[in-house]
């Protein structure tokens, strides 16, 4: 069965020169995010520049085409998207500059998000290996699928959300809601429903929006050597990262 296991920088680069997909990519977005950003290799410390290790690079791309090149470029291990909606990216770039972050309350709006990983669930078998990252417990895994189909439902019938789109993460699961009337959703009400999800096994930080980059889409996750892959709820019931070919990029799956 297929490890996970970290990605060297010539699998990485292979992924984005003759898998990663723009297509798929600019059909899962309504528009460009305003901003992404790369990780080197923070990590794994595997880089195609060991100055920018432990640093996040954020960029804007006018285009597909040329967030297609700046990947093939870089190579990263990670690869992320702002969920923040700016009026003034100029004003944006500044912030970042100088700060090095950017504040919910900077932003006209966020895209609603939740994360659910492995290691956010207990298990007495993996204990012991959840600070080594590329590390990925198949009993976890299991167990976080189960909490994603749980929150989904909770989403849609409690909350009356009706875009709710499901991103296989490469540790566990990201889940995004599109409705427009939740871009708008104050630190307050995100808090709120932080609250009401007090059983599911989230990262607050960010729902709340304080962490407002996410992995992007069709990426590749260095990490573990998985791609990030939006699934409906009929791909999740019988996806199995372990050996879904839904997520393997060729160096492992051709193994």
């Amino acid at each position: 069965m297929p490890s996970f296991r970290i990605s060297s920088i010539s699998e990485r680069r292979s992924y984005y020169c003759n898998e990663f997909s723009v297509d798929r990519l600019s059909s899962w977005f309504s528009c460009m995010p305003q901003f992404l950003a790369v990780d080197f290799g923070t990590e794994s410390r595997i880089s195609t520049d060991i100055k920018r290790i432990g640093q996040m690079v954020i960029f804007q791309a006018p285009s597909y085409p040329f967030l297609l090149r700046r990947l093939r470029e870089s190579a990263p291990e990670d690869v992320y998207y702002d969920r923040n909606q700016y009026d003034n990216t100029a004003r944006i770039c500044a912030l970042i500059s100088k700060k090095g972050r950017v504040s919910l309350q900077a932003a006209k709006g966020q895209q609603l998000a939740f994360d659910l990983d492995s290691g956010n669930v207990s298990c007495p078998s993996c204990k012991k290996n959840k600070v080594l990252v590329y590390l990925v417990c198949p009993s976890c895994l299991d167990t976080i699928k189960e909490e994603v189909f749980r929150l989904v439902e909770h989403l849609s019938v409690n909350e009356g959300f009706e875009d709710v789109r499901m991103v296989y993460s490469g540790r566990g699961y990201h889940i995004h809601v599109f409705d427009k009337r939740t871009f708008s959703f104050s630190l307050r009400e995100r808090r709120a429903l932080i609250k009401r999800l007090y059983s599911f096994p989230i990262d607050g930080w960010v729902t709340e929006g304080n962490i407002r980059l996410i992995r992007l889409p069709y990426s590749l996750n260095g990490l573990v050597s998985r791609v990030a892959t939006p699934l409906s709820l009929k791909e999740l019931k019988r996806f199995n990262p372990r050996r879904s070919t839904l997520c393997l990029p060729s160096f492992i799956r051709n193994k």
